[in-house]
């Protein structure tokens, strides 16, 4: 039985996301990575069904967004900025972090503004967006 494992990034505003990685691609065969951006009040473990059929072709990202799961919470005081381009410079330093260049942006419900915007923002980081609401 495969049971996802949760990792964590830190971003230089000191905040931490988590996500989860999984992949049963072929090790000799290239893959492109898909990012599963979930939405308001959910959390990666919301897409696990999906995992079976996805990663056995690509590589899956499910990272989780500020203040759901695992990632970080802001706390009063931290003059946390919370806008949509703080979300979007988190959401590419954790691609930088992982060396990850291009992304199939997959952006559930409320995210799927955020897949448009990232790359509207970042043409150069995306293949393609899917919006699923």
């Amino acid at each position: 039985m495969h049971t996802p494992h949760r990792y964590q990034i830190q971003h230089p505003n000191g905040q931490t996301t988590a996500y989860m990685y999984d992949s049963f691609v072929d090790p000799w065969r290239p893959a492109e990575t898909i990012l599963i951006q979930h939405g308001f009040a959910r959390t990666a473990e919301h897409f696990y069904h999906w995992v079976p059929v996805l990663a056995r072709r690509y590589n899956v990202i499910r990272r989780e967004l500020r203040g759901h799961g695992q990632s970080s919470c802001p706390l009063p005081g931290q003059n946390y900025d919370y806008s949509t381009g703080t979300i979007l410079e988190e959401i590419k330093d954790t691609l930088d972090q992982l060396g990850i260049q291009r992304v199939h942006f997959l952006g559930e419900s409320t995210s799927g503004i955020l897949a448009e915007l990232f790359a509207a923002t970042y043409p150069d980081r995306v293949h393609s967006v899917i919006v699923c609401s």
